[in-house]
């Protein structure tokens, strides 16, 4: 967790690693200046003035800070295999997804000045054309065992419980989930999101997905980080799932 901690120092530059991203920030008077470089080639030396994008703030409103945060879109994640899950049974996946990096004032104000991806990740629609969603689509994978994800300070866990709640057998190989609906905690050794229940109804129906808002029982000492990005309901009935049989037809 070193990477998140430590301020940027007036008239100084700071390069600050996190996974894939470097992040280059200084302080000159009245601007900030950020560049972005990325793997294989994220850090190769010092940038030309002109690479260097330049925010104007009040001279006086001191440091500029790191913050982690969950992507501003839903993500699509692709179990390890296509899921099957009874009637009346349920399913238990630990989604990791990549964090976002906010910078901000480091002062009482706290004001963000921008944000970026750790990684940077594919659009994908989910849905049909008219109700669906922009979203980003992991590469990783949801995993049904906490032991098998890897550890990676730039990653959230977000605990996942699918019940099937219908009459019918549920299959599906995405299952979409909202991180900006989601309150982002960590400890000592990953970040957390809290627990999602996602109740499937039925393909009409839909899905009832609740939030547990508190930290998630998997590992002690959780420290509430950030709230969620968007408000929402304690229930809500969304499309969580793209079904075999849709993809299929």
């Amino acid at each position: 967790m070193d990477a998140w901690s430590g301020t940027v120092l007036v008239e100084t530059i700071e390069r600050k690693r996190f996974g894939p991203l470097t992040l280059l920030l200084k302080r000159c008077g009245p601007e900030a200046h950020f560049l972005e470089r990325r793997e294989p080639s994220a850090d190769t030396g010092d940038p030309a003035p002109t690479d260097w994008v330049r925010w104007i703030i009040d001279e006086h409103s001191g440091d500029l800070k790191f913050v982690p945060a969950l992507p501003n879109r839903s993500v699509v994640v692709r179990p390890e295999a296509e899921i099957h899950v009874p009637p009346g049974e349920s399913a238990l996946f630990f989604v990791s997804i990549p964090l976002w990096v906010q910078v901000q004032l480091a002062d009482k104000t706290g004001k963000s000045l921008f944000e970026t991806p750790v990684v940077v990740l594919s659009n994908i629609w989910f849905g049909d054309t008219m109700s669906g969603e922009l979203c980003y689509s992991l590469t990783t994978r949801a995993r049904t065992s906490l032991g098998s994800v890897p550890e990676d300070a730039h990653q959230a866990i977000c605990p996942v419980r699918v019940k099937n709640g219908s009459k019918e057998p549920l299959e599906f190989s995405r299952l979409c989930v909202r991180a900006p609906h989601l309150r982002l905690y960590a400890t000592e050794r990953h970040m957390w999101t809290e627990q999602v229940e996602v109740k499937y109804l039925g393909e009409a129906e839909g899905s009832e997905v609740t939030y547990q808002g508190k930290p998630p029982a998997y590992e002690e000492g959780c420290k509430l980080l950030a709230k969620a990005r968007e408000s929402r309901e304690a229930v809500l009935f969304l499309r969580s799932f793209n079904y075999l049989k849709a993809l299929a037809g």
